[in-house]
């Protein structure tokens, strides 16, 4: 199964061709579940809240993000870079 997102709207609205993320709260209270953000830079974006439940984060960078209040149960972290992260409340 090959998931397809349009950019321009939608929980990865934001997203570019790069794994660049435009807006900063982007992903504030986001519904990410099961989501492929391989690789996707995600540095000093706030995620707070946000359910992240199985997605892929595996090398993606989040350095500095905030995480807090939200879920990234079962969440492929592999190779991710957590350095600086805020997860308050977050469930790992």
């Amino acid at each position: 199964m090959s998931l397809q997102v349009e950019l321009t709207r939608g929980p990865l609205a934001g997203i570019g061709e790069a794994g660049e993320v435009a807006e900063p709260s982007a992903f504030r209270y986001a519904n990410l579940t099961g989501e492929d953000l391989r690789n996707v830079d995600l540095v000093g974006r706030d995620l707070t809240g946000a359910t992240l439940d199985h997605a892929d984060l595996s090398g993606a960078d989040l350095t500095g993000a905030t995480l807090d209040l939200a879920s990234l149960s079962g969440a492929n972290l592999t190779g991710a870079r957590l350095v600086g992260i805020h997860a308050f409340g977050a469930d790992l």
